[in-house]
């Protein structure tokens, strides 16, 4: 594989797209327009996971795939954060508000506000994810910053199914946004 100095990584782009858009019309079911229309026509929907994956473009198609594929199965698209209990948006658990010294969007998290309600944790995650989405998709290739507020904080917040959940899709599904 080439040095990542060497190569210029938007030169791929072409590769990716031509490969995800077969998978789509080989299969249309699996994706949502509109996640295929984005990589289509936005070079950072596919530049991002040719940089995480560095050029290998066998792993990009294949982690683009699986990432379009959980966006369609996980409801991403149809879902807004209004659709879902607006306690989520009082309690201000999570939320985008301002931005750093870089220019970067910021999506605070106060921690102490959060329970672990098991018959709430399917709603916060589409909270949650909803959040990142559209704060990813108003900042771009410029980036994102999460903010952890840990005021206040002790045993009853702690939920590290929730953590993992976090950089799991941080990792696996908006590569190179934070």
């Amino acid at each position: 594989m080439p040095s990542e100095s060497k190569l210029d990584f938007r030169e791929l782009i072409p590769d990716v797209r031509q490969a995800i858009c077969a998978k789509h019309e080989a299969d249309p079911q699996l994706y949502d327009e509109v996640d295929v229309e984005r990589v289509r026509t936005d070079d950072w929907s596919s530049l991002r996971y040719i940089k995480w994956n560095r050029g290998e473009v066998d792993k990009c198609i294949a982690q683009l795939d699986a990432c379009l594929q959980w966006r369609r199965q996980f409801g991403v698209n149809v879902r807004t954060e209004a659709d879902l209990p607006h306690e989520f948006i009082k309690a201000g658990a999570i939320f985008p508000y301002g931005h750093d010294s870089e220019g970067r969007q910021l999506i605070y998290m106060r921690i102490k506000v959060y329970k672990k309600v098991p018959q709430l944790v399917e709603y916060l995650r589409q909270f949650l994810v909803g959040v990142i989405n559209r704060v990813d998709q108003e900042s771009s290739a410029t980036g994102y910053a999460l903010v952890f507020d840990l005021t206040g904080v002790g045993f009853s917040n702690a939920d590290m199914d929730f953590l993992q959940f976090l950089i799991n899709v941080l990792k696996s599904y908006f590569p190179y946004g934070l």
